[in-house]
C-alpha cells in the first residue's frame, strides 16, 4: 500500500477540495446569520407590512320616488313614466 501523498488526506479528497468545501461552509453560515439577523430585526419592528387601521365609512343612499296623479283616473304612477299604468292615458 501507498503512503498518502501530501496532496491527498486518506479519503481521496485533495486540500484543494477541502478548502473550497469549508469556504463553502462559512458563506452558507454567514447567509444563515444573516436571515437570523433580519428575522430578528422583523420582529423588533413589528414587521414590515402593517397595515392602517381601517377608518369605518358610513353610506347612506337616498332614493326619492316622486309619483304623480293622471288627470283622467286619479291613479299615481311614477314621475317617469309617460301613459299612466291604470288608463294609458299620456300624463
Amino acid at each position: 500500500m501507498e503512503a498518502p501523498s501530501s496532496e491527498d488526506c486518506g479519503n481521496g479528497l485533495s486540500q484543494a477540495s477541502l478548502r473550497l468545501s469549508s469556504k463553502f461552509a462559512i458563506a452558507i453560515s454567514f447567509f444563515i446569520m444573516k436571515i437570523g439577523i433580519m428575522l430578528l430585526m422583523m420582529g423588533a419592528m413589528g414587521g414590515f407590512e402593517t397595515k392602517p387601521e381601517a377608518i369605518p365609512i358610513h353610506t347612506e343612499v337616498v332614493w326619492e320616488i316622486v309619483k304623480v296623479r293622471c288627470k283622467y283616473c286619479n291613479t299615481l304612477n311614477f314621475e317617469t313614466s309617460q301613459k299612466c299604468s291604470s288608463c294609458g292615458a299620456h300624463l
